[in-house]
């Protein structure tokens, strides 16, 4: 299977855990990993029961981010599954209760299908320094490692939930769940795999530049 051309994510925040309201203007979004998780934890097992225990809901720091290939899901998602009304309200609301976000796979630079069945490496352009020789990526990703330049390319793992788990044997229970989870929702996942130096040694960043978001519908309940 190839990349669906666009995925969606519903996002309220609620708990403000990825600073959306903070980081969308800013230019980039923010898995769980920036609300202090551990950088080094997806070195911890191999990817797909890291997979695996994100999508059955078990890992509060996660380093992924969930996206939907079906809009009306990720509008579920960003009601919270209470079925409430979205009230859309213009581009330019300073504050929303909600919001869906689309995403553009035609705006990776590269795509490359890894030995993995449902797992993709993807590149896209980052945007330009907000001022010169300064990156607010790496700004905010502390002290970067020299493989991270300004322009360069940034890096995202792309996975195809239903099809990397559909492909494992033997099937325990965990991915027959997360399986299920997942065939439910249409879920991809994007796990961001540019490098940085932290405190605690080398690990990637939290951070997803919103060159490949298209748009951000902002909604009240």
């Amino acid at each position: 299977m190839t990349l669906p051309r666009f995925l969606y994510r519903g996002d309220s925040d609620g708990d403000k855990i990825r600073d959306l309201r903070g980081s969308w203007p800013r230019g980039w979004l923010q898995t769980n990993l920036a609300a202090s998780g551990v950088g080094r934890q997806v070195f911890s097992a191999p990817l797909l029961p890291l997979v695996t225990t994100h999508v059955n809901g078990a890992w509060p720091k996660t380093h992924f981010l969930s996206l939907t290939s079906d809009r009306a899901i990720a509008e579920w998602f960003a009601d919270g599954g209470r079925s409430r009304v979205l009230t859309p309200l213009p581009p330019d609301a300073k504050s929303w209760d909600t919001a869906v976000l689309k995403f553009d796979t035609g705006l990776f630079s590269a795509v490359s299908p890894t030995q993995t069945a449902g797992i993709y490496l993807c590149s896209y352009q980052p945007r330009p320094p907000l001022r010169p020789g300064g990156d607010p990526f790496l700004w905010v990703a502390h002290v970067a490692s020299p493989v991270i330049q300004s322009l360069n390319p940034r890096n995202l793992l792309v996975v195809d939930v239903v099809a990397a788990l559909a492909a494992l044997s033997p099937v325990t229970a965990g991915v027959a769940q997360a399986l299920s989870n997942a065939q439910r929702y249409q879920e991809w996942l994007f796990l961001p795999i540019d490098p940085i130096e932290t405190p605690a040694g080398a690990e990637f960043t939290c951070l997803i530049e919103t060159t490949i978001v298209t748009r951000l519908d902002k909604y009240n309940w």
